[in-house]
């Protein structure tokens, strides 16, 4: 029981984040990733993800789609535990966009609105300041789970994290978690080589400067995200 407690109190007090399930289940959040599709067509080339921050509202990388394109994309979701097949929701417009064209140096995001809702799907809790602790362990994820996991290696960018991460092409705009809170630290945008350790390392761009994500969360539905948060939880653990 203490723990559930301390848990709870946990979730009131992790700065900077927003909206969510805590813990985090891969598998079950893995429901919430889409890879971008052509509408009518097959996975772009390369084809990208992107996660859900709200039922209709999606974060992908800004590289992956020009503004004109909006309307053409669409997302394919992963099947729901009791049904057989997935859905496919469409890009209804960009609400906010930076295009770090896939190079160091640069914000690179978009947070899109989809043209219907996932519904029977949780959101990710993304951080919205601050930074994550210097030895954070991390987590990449698509629509399967977990693909990658690995330390923060390189924190010195204002825009900018690299992480001990391999992950595959078609990974950009795949959600990149912290693995002790559940929060999801940025955007995965690009993979280069360490010289120096001759590993590779994910670039991936900070959620903090998505404006978007932060207006309009008020302090009953803050309660309310926690108190949900908590019930799946309690869940969770039976």
């Amino acid at each position: 029981m203490m723990r559930l407690v301390l848990i709870f109190f946990s979730l009131i007090f992790v700065p900077g984040t927003k909206r969510g399930a805590f813990p985090l289940n891969p598998q079950e959040m893995a429901l919430s990733v889409g890879t971008m599709m052509k509408k009518g067509g097959s996975p772009e080339r390369p084809s990208c993800l992107g996660y859900l921050v709200g039922e209709d509202l999606l974060v992908t990388a800004g590289h992956c789609l020009k503004s004109e394109e909006c309307q053409t994309m669409a997302w394919d979701f992963p099947p729901l535990p009791d049904k057989e097949e997935g859905i496919r929701l469409g890009c209804r417009e960009i609400l906010e966009r930076r295009d770090g064209e896939g190079l160091e140096g640069e914000w690179d995001y978009a947070l899109l609105r989809l043209d219907g809702q996932a519904r029977g799907r949780k959101v990710f809790l993304v951080r919205q300041s601050g930074q994550m602790e210097r030895r954070a362990q991390l987590l990449a994820l698509d629509t399967r789970g977990i693909i990658s996991s690995g330390p923060l290696v390189r924190n010195d960018q204002g825009y900018m994290f690299y992480a001990k991460l391999d992950t595959p092409s078609g990974s950009s705009g795949g959600p990149v978690v912290n693995a002790r809170t559940g929060i999801v630290e940025g955007i995965l945008v690009t993979r280069s080589i360490s010289f120096a350790t001759d590993s590779l390392w994910a670039g991936v761009s900070r959620i903090t400067n998505v404006r978007a994500l932060q207006e309009g969360e008020g302090l009953l539905k803050r309660w309310k995200t926690i108190l949900s948060s908590f019930w799946r939880h309690l869940k969770y653990q039976r």
